[in-house]
C-alpha cells in the first residue's frame, strides 16, 4: 500500500517542478535546491533543515520512475475514498502526464421487501377471542354472585379455623347442630386470589343443609368491580379489533405505514 501521505503530498510543488517534468529536470531541480538548503551551508537554520528533509523524500519518490507512476495513480484515485472528493493534480490532462481511472464505490443495493398484508383475519380471531372471554368472565362474576346472596340469605353465619389436612388446607367450623365440618375454603378472596395460612381464623356464611357449600362473610365490593372492569376491558378490546378488521380507514392507514412504497400494496 503507499504512505498515506501521497495523498496530501505535493512532491511536484516541493521541487518546484511540473507534473510532466522528466526525470533530468526533476534531477536538475533537486540539486539546486540542494546546494541551498543543504544543513552544512547552514547550521543554524532548522527550516532550511526541514525543507531539505522535504526535497530528499520528494526526490527519492520522483526520482525512481516505478515509485513516480505508483504516486501519480494514488494521488488521482486514492483521496476518494477517504473525503468523498476527486482530486486533480497540478497540470493534470496536459500532454505527457499519468492518468488513472478515477474508482467510484458502486451504489448500495437496497433489497426489496414484499409488501405486508393487512392482518384482517388476525385482528378479527382476536377480536372473537376476546368478547367471549369477556363475557365468559361476566357470567361467570354473576353465577358467583347469585349463588353468594342465596348463602347470604338462607345460610348461617360461623367462624372457621384453617387447618391443614393431607388433602389440603381446610376450613374446620362447627355448624349450629354441633356437627364439625372441615369444607373446601372458596377459591377467591377481595383480592381474587385465595391466600390461606394454618391457624387463620375465617369469618363464613355456610348452607344449613349442606355444610361444605361455604363463602366468605366479608364485603367483596373491591372484588367485584375489579372483575366487572377485567370483563368489560376485554370485550371492548374485542369489539375494537373486530370494527378494526373490518374498517376501510384502519386497512388504508396500515397500508400507508406499512406498505413499503409499493403502490399495489
Amino acid at each position: 500500500m503507499p504512505p498515506r501521505e501521497w495523498f496530501a503530498t505535493d512532491y511536484y510543488g516541493i521541487l518546484g517542478v511540473q507534473p510532466t517534468a522528466d526525470a533530468a529536470e526533476i534531477d536538475d531541480a533537486f540539486r539546486t535546491l540542494a546546494k541551498q538548503l543543504h544543513p552544512d551551508l547552514r547550521p543554524d537554520d532548522p527550516e532550511s533543515l526541514e525543507r531539505f528533509k522535504r526535497i530528499s523524500v520528494a526526490h527519492d519518490v520522483l526520482g525512481d520512475p516505478q515509485r513516480r507512476v505508483d504516486y501519480d495513480r494514488t494521488r488521482l484515485a486514492g483521496p476518494r475514498s477517504l473525503n468523498g472528493t476527486e482530486w486533480r493534480a497540478p497540470g493534470y490532462g496536459a500532454e505527457g502526464a499519468v492518468r488513472a481511472p478515477v474508482r467510484r464505490p458502486a451504489p448500495p443495493t437496497i433489497p426489496t421487501l414484499p409488501p405486508k398484508r393487512f392482518p384482517r383475519g388476525r385482528l378479527l380471531a382476536f377480536g372473537i377471542a376476546l368478547v367471549v372471554i369477556g363475557l365468559v368472565v361476566g357470567a361467570w362474576r354473576v353465577q358467583v354472585t347469585r349463588d353468594e346472596n342465596a348463602l347470604w340469605d338462607h345460610g348461617l353465619g360461623a367462624r372457621s379455623t384453617v387447618v391443614k389436612t393431607a388433602d389440603g388446607l381446610r376450613l374446620r367450623f362447627t355448624t349450629f347442630d354441633g356437627r364439625v365440618v372441615a369444607a373446601n375454603p372458596p377459591n377467591y378472596t377481595n383480592s381474587g386470589a385465595a391466600k390461606y395460612t394454618a391457624g387463620q381464623h375465617v369469618d363464613i356464611v355456610y348452607e344449613k343443609t349442606d355444610p361444605q357449600r361455604i363463602t366468605l362473610n366479608e364485603d367483596t365490593t373491591a372484588r367485584d368491580v375489579t372483575l366487572w372492569i377485567v370483563a368489560i376491558k376485554l370485550f371492548l378490546c374485542g369489539v375494537i379489533l373486530i370494527w378494526a378488521s373490518r374498517s376501510r380507514w384502519v386497512e388504508r392507514k396500515y397500508r400507508r405505514r406499512y406498505g413499503r412504497g409499493n403502490p399495489a400494496a
